[in-house]
């Protein structure tokens, strides 16, 4: 197989997945590919399904019907949309980290203290950190095996919007670092439009997805999210300056 084929091979597909909870679908005729290098952006209305379908991708939930195909040793690294540390357990940054880093790790610890900029947090206490060097902590534990695609569940959620815009810039550097697939679910439309290869547009089955120019056009798009946001918010289109396979 040469190096072409192999960049094309998804590194995560679902086929007319189904979920269902208590006798009430959650999820239906799900059908999606996850590309090499790829930032795909889950999005859609509270209740949608978007963190039942990362827990599918995850393994945690298996599917009712039809399947999620993973290449055997396929690597994932997963942030969650909460997490919190007890104001009464001293935990420092370094201590928490190294809970999570292996003897034979995939990633180099220094480089990876190096490439998210979090050498100085190390000393201090997980508790006393704020929003946006949590969230680089949180990155940093979630790449330390490399991973093929990294899982982000409402990642900004808890930063500002110097924060949003920061984190979004950390995203375009682990894809060019990691060279790793990107997923994330976010309510962020501006941020979403200007940052994402691809959109899927969830409401317990997928409404739309494609590029982004292609989603907001979309009828279905437009009636669960109208357009005024577009109007209060300039569209910024993001050019890559490399290829995608």
């Amino acid at each position: 197989m040469s190096v072409k084929d192999e960049l094309s091979i998804p590194l995560l597909s679902a086929t007319d997945v189904q979920y269902s909870r208590q006798n009430q679908v959650i999820l239906e005729n799900i059908n999606l590919t996850i590309e090499k290098g790829q930032i795909t952006t889950i999005i859609g209305p509270n209740g949608a399904g978007k963190s039942t379908l990362i827990k599918l991708f995850l393994n945690i939930l298996k599917p009712d019907k039809g399947y999620i195909h993973q290449p055997k040793n396929l690597k994932l690294g997963y942030m969650p949309q909460h997490f919190s540390i007890s104001p009464f357990m001293p935990i420092s940054v370094r201590y928490f980290l190294n809970l999570y880093y292996s003897a034979d790790p995939f990633y180099n610890f220094a480089s990876l203290i190096n490439f998210m900029k979090i050498e100085e947090l190390l000393p201090k206490q997980m508790r006393y950190l704020s929003g946006g060097e949590k969230q680089r902590v949180l990155l940093a534990r979630a790449l330390m095996n490399k991973p093929d695609i990294l899982i982000l569940d409402e990642p900004t959620a808890n930063l500002d919007i110097q924060g949003q815009a920061e984190f979004y810039d950390w995203l375009e550097g682990i894809r060019h670092e990691f060279g790793c697939a990107i997923i994330l679910v976010s309510h962020d439309l501006h941020w979403v439009m200007a940052s994402s290869d691809q959109i899927i547009c969830l409401n317990r089955h997928i409404c739309c997805f494609g590029h982004p120019t292609i989603v907001r056009q979309h009828e279905d798009f437009q009636n669960l999210f109208g357009t005024s946001w577009q109007q209060k918010m300039g569209f910024y289109e993001h050019h890559h300056d490399h290829h995608h396979q």
